[in-house]
């Protein structure tokens, strides 16, 4: 099965906004749509790309390798990052 390139313009849009419903929204998707296109996406992958909450949506690990955006700052990256990565870790990502 090939990635859908509906969801990954999704997952960039998302990625950037730190939103999923307002990235779905841009691209003229209800969030349900959104989150169901995400969640495919994700599966297909086997990786999570985002950590959500009901509050907050973050860059996972796996999603800051995955997207091809460029680094935006390593400063902004190592806030996106969870909190169980040592800051150890975070100074030697680039």
């Amino acid at each position: 099965m090939s990635l859908n390139t509906d969801a990954l313009r999704l997952f960039v849009l998302a990625a950037e906004l730190l939103n999923i419903s307002a990235a779905g929204r841009r691209l003229g998707w209800v969030p349900a749509v959104s989150s169901a296109k995400l969640a495919k996406l994700e599966q297909h992958l086997g990786a999570e790309l985002l950590h959500r909450t009901t509050r907050k949506v973050s860059l996972s690990l796996e999603g800051a390798d995955f997207c091809p955006l460029p680094a935006r700052s390593s400063r902004k990256r190592m806030q996106q990052w969870p909190p169980w990565v040592s800051k150890r870790q975070r100074s030697g990502a680039r």
